[in-house]
């Protein structure tokens, strides 16, 4: 067990999740951006999760990445073809595709878990949870965009599971202010524990 600043974790049952940091939601050429979001203020958590991935790593604590893919065709979306359907013209997270891939910056190591989603939780049809019970995880370190959408929905989902779940506020990121205050604001009414990177990564060291 390791305590700093209030942050307890014990290292042989906590995972760190990373949350669809992939070309479509991060590059300026991803199907996103050329939906027309501002993408800058999702660009800023690059650097922090780097260094968040890097402090787990040093601790050989397990590293989930999840990634959005979609078939080709769109029949696993389900409504998200209806409610956003210019993502299918753009070929949004197609499996396979450059626009699904894990950004350059941010590779998955050999060893380390892939997990890929059609929904927005993590945790919806995928082999998440068994992956987290296999390994005896009961506390999870999460990072990724956006705030409002896949992290929050994977978070809630967590939470229902009986994770403990922590939020790094500086590895995550909406496309707006105002739905990323929305997020933290119901992570801090029960969700999760909102914390500041430099706490999750001295609490590693030690």
């Amino acid at each position: 067990m390791e305590n700093f600043n209030g942050i307890i974790f014990d290292k042989t049952k906590t995972a760190l999740i990373v949350v669809d940091m992939q070309n479509a939601f991060l590059h300026k050429e991803g199907s996103i951006s050329q939906l027309g979001l501002d993408i800058e203020r999702v660009i800023k958590t690059i650097e922090p999760v780097s260094k968040l991935i890097k402090s787990t790593r040093a601790k050989k604590l397990p590293v989930i990445f999840l990634k959005m893919c979609l078939g080709k065709d769109y029949t696993d979306a389900g409504i998200l073809a209806d409610v956003f359907p210019p993502l299918k013209d753009l070929g949004h997270c197609v499996k396979g595709s450059w626009d699904s891939e894990i950004i350059d910056e941010l590779k998955p190591e050999e060893g380390e878990f892939i997990v890929e989603k059609s929904r927005f939780s993590g945790f919806y049809n995928t082999n998440l949870e068994i992956i987290l019970r296999c390994l005896n995880i009961d506390t999870i370190i999460t990072c990724g965009i956006a705030t409002n959408v896949c992290l929050e929905s994977t978070v809630r989902d967590a939470f229902n599971r009986d994770f403990q779940v922590y939020v790094p506020k500086e590895c995550t990121a909406s496309y707006t202010e105002e739905m990323e205050k929305g997020s933290f604001i119901n992570f801090e009414f029960g969700f999760a524990k909102i914390v500041s990177l430099d706490d999750v990564v001295n609490s590693l060291l030690i």
